[in-house]
C-alpha cells in the first residue's frame, strides 16, 4: 500500500511541477532532469554501462518533493529548480510504476502522456493552470508528502513498540499498516484540497467586499 500512495504521490506532484513551466524553452530543464534521472537512478535505461548511483526511498522523496512544494509556495526557489526535479521525479515515478507490476511500455506511456498534457495545458490551454490552481496544487502535494514521510515510520514504530512483529499477527499487521498508511496519506491530501478552497474562497471574498 505505501508503495501504491508512493506512486499516487509522484503522479501528482509531476504534473504539478511541470505545469509551473510558462515557456516553451523552459521544458529543457524537465527533459535535463529527466536525463540526470536516468543517469543516477535508471542507467539501463539508455544502456549506461554503470549501476545506479542512488536509490529513491519513498520516504526520503516523500518529505524532499514536501519541502519543493513548500518552498516554491513561498516562492523560496525558482521555477527552473522545480522543473529539474520534476524530470528526475519522471523516472522515480516510472520505477515505482514498474515495482508495482506494471509493463514497462505502459508504465514509460503513463509517464509520457501525464508529462505532455501538463506541458501542452499549461501552455497553451488558457485558465488550465493559474496562480490559485497551482498553489493549491503544490499546497495538496505539501501535505500528502508530509503525510507519506511521517505516517508509515510511526505505524512501523507504533508496531514494534506493540510486539506485532511474529508469524501470522504481524502478517496481518503489516497489511493492516499499509492499508492505514494509504488512507491517512489520501486524508491529508482531502485535507490539503479542503483548506486550498477555503484559502481561495477567503481570497475571493476579499476581493469582492
Amino acid at each position: 500500500m505505501e508503495i501504491q500512495a508512493f506512486a499516487l504521490l509522484c503522479a501528482l506532484a509531476l504534473v504539478t511541477f511541470v505545469s509551473s513551466a510558462t515557456r516553451m524553452r523552459e521544458i529543457a530543464w524537465f527533459v535535463a532532469g529527466v536525463v540526470a534521472g536516468i543517469a543516477l537512478l535508471a542507467p539501463s535505461l539508455l544502456w549506461l554501462p554503470w549501476n545506479p548511483l542512488l536509490s529513491s526511498d519513498p520516504a526520503q522523496v516523500s518529505l524532499l518533493l514536501g519541502m519543493l512544494a513548500f518552498a516554491r509556495i513561498g516562492n523560496f526557489v525558482r521555477q527552473y529548480l522545480v522543473l529539474l526535479v520534476a524530470g528526475l521525479l519522471a523516472v522515480v515515478w516510472l520505477q515505482a510504476l514498474v515495482s508495482l507490476g506494471y509493463p514497462s511500455p505502459l508504465a514509460l506511456l503513463m509517464v509520457i502522456a501525464a508529462s505532455c498534457v501538463a506541458v501542452l495545458g499549461s501552455l497553451y490551454r488558457p485558465g488550465f493552470r493559474t496562480a490559485f490552481l497551482l498553489d493549491e496544487a503544490l499546497l495538496i502535494v505539501m501535505l500528502y508528502a508530509l503525510a507519506l514521510a511521517i505516517v508509515p515510520a510511526a505505524m512501523r514504530g507504533w508496531d514494534a513498540a506493540v510486539g506485532l512483529r511474529s508469524s501470522v499477527d504481524g502478517e496481518s499487521s503489516a497489511v493492516a499498516s499499509g492499508a492505514g498508511v494509504l488512507v491517512l496519506a489520501a486524508g491529508f491530501a482531502v485535507l490539503g484540497a479542503v483548506f486550498a478552497a477555503w484559502r481561495r474562497f477567503r481570497i475571493t471574498r476579499k476581493k469582492t467586499d
